[in-house]
Formats: structure tokens, sequence, C-alpha cells
């Protein structure tokens, strides 16, 4: 039986070859003409509202990643802040100014202004051996906050995504 096998497949490989030698000898001249093929340049300027519907849209792909900073944030949804402050014991830093910080906030949470972050950041230095969430009203200040303390060289830092607005919605405490 197994005799059989390599003797089939000798008999396949060969009919195999002769099949790509016909092949090979009926395509030789329109394979290597490259003359029929379009240059890059003569393919744009001859579809160039295609090329700027794909650039267009290429770029409206790769406009949130530029302007949120990529992947350098770890954000959380409200249950995930709740696991990284029970499990890690992390530090909530409220970038909300003064009255809204008090009229609501996330129960332990240290108030820091946005506009004096700053100014303040040496504050945070006794807390950076724990992971830092950033929590604002609906986190675009929180994202920005994290690429200004990563500047400085903080390094665990976590945003709460839809802020403070995500966290009530999800009915979680907060401190009056």
């Amino acid at each position: 039986m197994p005799a059989l096998t390599v003797q089939i497949a000798l008999k396949l490989t060969e009919a195999s070859n002769v099949f790509f030698k016909l092949c090979i000898r009926r395509y030789r001249g329109r394979l290597t003409c490259w003359r029929n093929i379009l240059s890059p340049v003569e393919f744009i300027s001859s579809n160039i509202w295609l090329f700027l519907a794909v650039v267009v849209s290429g770029g409206y792909l790769l406009l949130p990643k530029l302007m949120l900073g990529g992947a350098s944030a770890k954000n959380l949804d409200p249950q995930g802040l709740v696991q990284l402050i029970n499990r890690e014991r992390a530090s909530i830093v409220d970038l909300r100014d003064d009255k809204e910080f008090e009229s609501g906030s996330i129960v332990g949470a240290k108030n820091i202004p946005f506009s004096a972050l700053k100014e303040r950041a040496a504050e945070l230095k006794k807390l950076e051996k724990r992971p830092i969430a950033l929590v604002c009203a609906s986190g675009s200040k929180a994202r920005m906050a994290e690429k200004l303390l990563s500047k400085e060289g903080y390094e665990d830092l976590y945003v709460l995504s839809g802020g403070l607005s995500a966290w009530k919605q999800a009915s979680l405490p907060t401190s009056r």
C-alpha cells in the first residue's frame, strides 16, 4: 500500500510540473511586460476621487487615536474603578472646579482642579506608589490630565470613562 501511495504522489508531481511548464510558456510574454501595469502616479491621477476617499476615511479612523493620545491612558468604567479602589487602594483625583466638587464627588477623592494641575502636581508625589484614577465631569479633561501627568513622570494613571456622570449613572455612592 505505501508503494502505491508513493507512485501516485510521483505521478501527481510529474503532472503538476508539466502543467506549470505549459503555463510558463504560454504567459511568459504577458507576465514580464511591465508596460501593461499602471504606475502608482497614473493610477492615482486617473482615480483621484477614489484616492481622496481612502485618504479622508483613513484620516477619520486615525483622528480619535491622535486626539486622545492613543492607548496610553488606561480607561476604566465605573465598575472597573471600584475594583481598582478595592484591590489596589487607588487614589482618586477629581479634576473639576471647587464648586462642582462640593456639589458631589466620589467618596475619598482629592480635589485638584484641572486649571491648577500643573502647579499642584507635586501634591501627587505621595500618592504615586498607588494607582491614580483621574476623574472629571465627562472624561475629556481627565485624558488631557493623564497626558500632562505622564510627562511629569507618573506612570500608573487611570481615567474614568464618562467621568462622574457615568459614576452617577451607575448609581455608585457620592459624597456631598
